[in-house]
């Protein structure tokens, strides 16, 4: 991933300074293993990835976006989520292990990442408050047509998509509400919301089939990875990797698959 910073960098110096605040280079490395969700059945389709595999993936998040919507907790929580369309910039991740090919995924073509925000959030049958922060991509349902925001650098399997990949920052407390992750509804600070995540998680789901409505696309078959073993660090990029996102871009997975074999052959 270094050398696609350098090579952005030395195009951003020929484009001139971007208008824009320097945004925040989230990555994490680890291991995903594949957990079947409690009460869900399981899938009928091969994984299009190594049941243990290793990942290497990354965000950039705009240091101050602005809210573009919310939308209540349904039952058993209570409180509101507050939607940040846009806030993630780029994203990408190389995922290895077993006998199968690397695979890289990243934004589909025009496509950004949000983040959602979740302030208090109460758990009605306990005294347990929790938080939590998502930086995220997925697929959804626009006009009865599935919208996906993730690409992948191969064939997943027959009908099989990317469903979900997340970034999951939580906190919990009991009997009352903890300022210890978030305070407000507001675009928190990224570095702070990472280093006092009681729980940080990575998460990717793939799933299978075709749906046209809300409700049809989330009963369609589901495979569930999680992180573990793993680590999330972040920093703020400087002045002049302040136009990488743009250029990113244009490397697209292709670039993230050299990054990643130059990796491995160092």
């Amino acid at each position: 991933m270094r050398c696609m910073f350098m090579l952005a960098a030395s195009a951003a110096a020929l484009l001139g300074p971007a208008a824009q605040a320097a945004p925040i280079l989230v990555e994490s490395h680890g291991r995903l293993q594949s957990i079947p969700l409690f009460g869900a059945e399981p899938p009928n389709f091969d994984s299009p990835i190594d049941p243990n595999s290793s990942y290497s993936a990354y965000w950039i998040i705009e240091d101050s976006a602005v809210a573009t919507s919310s939308y209540p907790l349904e039952d058993p929580w209570s409180g509101d989520v507050t939607v940040f369309e846009g806030a993630v910039l780029e994203f990408g991740a190389v995922i290895s292990g077993g006998t199968l090919e690397p695979l890289v995924l990243g934004a589909a073509s025009g496509n950004r990442g949000r983040a959602l925000l979740t302030n208090d959030a109460e758990f009605i049958f306990s005294n347990l408050y929790a938080d939590q922060f998502s930086a995220f991509a997925r697929t959804y349902i626009e006009d009865g047509s599935m919208i996906q925001e993730i690409a992948s650098s191969r064939d997943l399997g027959d009908g099989v998509f990317i469903y979900r990949f997340s970034l999951d920052l939580w906190s919990v407390a009991f009997d009352m509400p903890s300022d210890d992750l978030l305070s407000s509804e507001a675009f928190p600070d990224i570095g702070h919301v990472i280093d006092n995540a009681m729980f940080p998680d990575l998460r990717l789901t793939f799933s299978q089939g075709e749906a046209s409505t809300p409700e049809g696309l989330a009963a369609l078959p589901a495979m569930h990875f999680f992180a573990f073993d793993h680590e999330i660090s972040w920093r703020q990029l400087n002045p002049v990797e302040v136009a990488e996102p743009a250029m990113l871009g244009l490397f697209g997975l292709g670039g993230l698959l050299m990054a990643y074999k130059r990796r491995r052959r160092a």
